[in-house]
């Protein structure tokens, strides 16, 4: 029905999900994590009306790029613990998300356009593979709490600085060498 606004259906043992799934138009909750899930169809840009979307702890090695269409994304999107190693420029079309969790994947870069995702909030990165933050992060201005330990990241960009809200950040576990000048503007 078009009427189901939440759908659950997180520990389970789903390796894919019903064609039929991407009809519930007028869904606002999907969790399908702590699955098996392999991938997650180009359909999933039906559900326009996403508010929060958990795709967390399942076997996904690539993301649909119809995930940057879901501009309605507000309150979290969950991809943590897959296994990711790249995603696509469209999720910086998520403007309006607050929260975001990429950890535990094999992340080795973020793309450029992350920075457009100015209504972050709380970004967690930790558990990847990053050897670099892009310049574009200083453009998250909102953001209040920045999670990225335990990755390889040798150097800051000098944006950092520009994060002016942030409260909490933690770059533990990493390959630093040295801090930014800027880090004095937080």
């Amino acid at each position: 029905s078009k009427e189901l606004r939440e759908l659950s259906v997180g520990k389970n043992q789903l390796t894919s999900l019903p064609e039929a799934l991407w009809k519930l138009t007028g869904l606002e909750v999907l969790n399908v994590g702590e699955n098996r899930l392999l991938a997650v169809s180009e359909k999933l840009s039906n559900l326009k009306r996403l508010r929060m979307l958990d795709l967390g702890h399942n076997e996904l090695a690539v993301l649909p790029d119809a995930l940057g269409t879901l501009i309605n994304l507000t309150d979290y999107l969950y991809l943590s613990n897959n296994r990711l190693t790249t995603l696509h420029d469209s999720l910086g079309n998520l403007t309006r998300l607050r929260y975001l969790n990429l950890t535990d994947n094999q992340l080795d870069v973020l793309p450029e356009n992350i920075g457009k995702m100015i209504g972050l909030k709380e970004l967690r990165l930790y558990n990847n593979q990053l050897t670099a933050l892009p310049e574009s992060i200083g453009a998250m201005t909102e953001l209040v709490e920045l999670h990225a330990q335990n990755n390889r990241l040798s150097a800051l960009p000098e944006s950092i600085g520009g994060l002016v809200n942030l409260k909490r950040l933690d770059l533990s576990g990493n390959r630093l060498t040295s801090l930014p000048q800027d880090i004095g503007k937080m």
